[in-house]
């Protein structure tokens, strides 16, 4: 019997034991994986930081210090090389990302035609009436001025009150799908209403002698002298809108950005190429100032011993009136008439002002008034 027991205690303890080892080897697994987890957490926050310290030691320092042991004309050089490589390779970018994506648009889309018909107006010329052409006098004031010049302006045809119409038809062919809208247009018949007279001053600017200083400098004034006036003339155009019609525009959908892809082609080759000319131009520099030989030093010339002539300031006038002190009045050419000058229809502007002759007798002036 205390065999048995003795056996029975023998193997209760053994089992004590194992499970004893195998729960401190699970504790011991545990550890060690939160520890290894722990130590990936730690390195994956820290790797960013490192990531960061080694490329400002391995990139940032570098041209650092490059830019650092640069000399004054190399910067300059270098300068000069980044704006003619941007340039180029600007040029150069825009080129081929254009041409990429002509490329990418014939690969991936077929060509495709679509006919549209639609209404336009039949249009003629028709003289309007006649306004005065342009003439310079000595007055500001309108006079009457006999020659007259047609204002002819495209009007539509119209039949019994109504314009006319004719059908146009044409077909559009390119790579993608055709994607159609309609705009509106309307018809509008054109009339004179009177003309504007612009009156433009014609001066030049001539100097009046004041005085002589204690220093012998003469002092002028300038003034504007007014050698004429400019009468320049334009027709006011009116309109009657008699009726509308509506046009096709057409637009391929290709998926293809064309425009996207060649601003970001330029701004790839500008940065590419500024860097590239950028080094270059310094190392081009760098090169020149190396191989440039020395010049020697000139020798210091010996003091001469001939005499210096005396040096003399010119004297003031004397009292008393002199022919220095006459007045002296200086008369440029006088300027060439104004070509093309576009102003607004405003009172006062720019040293002269516009004057209004309505037309007379309904819409349709084709004589001239002069008030």
């Amino acid at each position: 019997m205390n065999s048995i027991n003795s056996v029975t205690n023998f193997t209760a303890s053994s089992i004590l034991s194992n499970n004893s080892a195998k729960v401190a080897e699970q504790k011991q697994d545990a550890t060690s994986e939160l520890q290894t987890q722990d130590t990936l957490v730690r390195s994956e926050k820290e790797e960013p930081e490192l990531k960061k310290g080694l490329f400002k030691k391995k990139i940032d320092n570098p041209f650092k210090k490059l830019g650092d042991k640069l000399t004054d004309k190399e910067k300059d050089a270098a300068l000069k090389g980044a704006l003619i490589g941007g340039t180029v390779g600007g040029i150069a970018g825009g080129i081929a990302a254009y041409n990429m994506s002509w490329n990418e648009i014939k690969a991936t889309n077929d060509v495709n035609s679509i006919t549209l018909d639609w209404q336009e107006p039949n249009m003629i010329k028709e003289n309007l009436g006649k306004i005065p052409s342009n003439y310079y006098s000595w007055s500001a004031y309108p006079s009457h001025h006999p020659e007259t010049v047609n204002v002819n302006r495209d009007n539509p045809v119209m039949v019994d009150g109504k314009p006319v119409m004719h059908d146009v038809t044409k077909t559009y062919s390119d790579y993608g799908t055709p994607q159609v809208t309609w705009k509106d247009h309307s018809i509008q018949q054109k009339y004179m209403d009177g003309y504007d007279e612009r009156i433009i001053e014609d001066t030049h600017i001539e100097s009046e002698y004041l005085y002589t200083d204690s220093d012998g400098n003469k002092h002028y004034q300038d003034y504007e002298v007014v050698d004429g006036y400019w009468h320049r003339f334009s027709p006011t155009i009116g309109v009657n809108n008699v009726g509308s019609y509506q046009s096709p525009e057409v637009h391929f959908e290709t998926g293809v950005n064309v425009g996207l892809n060649t601003t970001l082609g330029v701004l790839a080759g500008a940065g590419i190429g500024a860097l590239t000319g950028g080094i270059a131009g310094a190392a081009i520099q760098h090169a020149l100032d190396k191989n440039k030989p020395e010049m020697p030093t000139p020798a210091p010339k010996p003091p001469s011993s001939e005499p210096k002539p005396p040096t003399s300031s010119p004297k003031p006038p004397s009292g008393g009136s002199s022919h220095n002190d006459e007045p002296v009045i200086y008369h440029p050419a006088p300027k060439p008439p104004p070509h093309d000058i576009h102003h607004p229809p405003t009172h006062h502007h720019g040293g002269g002002y516009v004057v209004h002759h309505p037309s007379h007798g309904g819409h349709h002036g084709g004589s001239v008034h002069h008030h």
